[in-house]
């Protein structure tokens, strides 16, 4: 087995994906904080701070997580 091949071996992670609720897949903290968000229908969309998501307001992007103001309450969702 070659080195790339044990590489990708060790940091592959098998993850099953809830499919009845959004997924964050990643997160990009450039000049314009982003999130990559997969949708039940299996769409993907990039949203910024104060984009909604299921009718809550994206409020936080960081490295791995958003913050979503869901009836006046934080609710972080996380990269599974």
């Amino acid at each position: 087995m070659s080195q790339s091949s044990k590489a990708a071996e060790h940091a592959t992670e098998q993850v099953r994906l809830p499919h009845n609720r959004p997924v964050l897949l990643g997160t990009f903290l450039d000049d314009t904080p982003r999130a990559l968000i997969k949708m039940p229908s299996g769409q993907t969309h990039m949203l910024e701070t104060g984009a909604l998501l299921n009718g809550d307001e994206i409020l936080v992007i960081e490295d791995g997580r958003i913050a979503l103001d869901h009836n006046g309450t934080a609710r972080w969702l996380t990269i599974p």
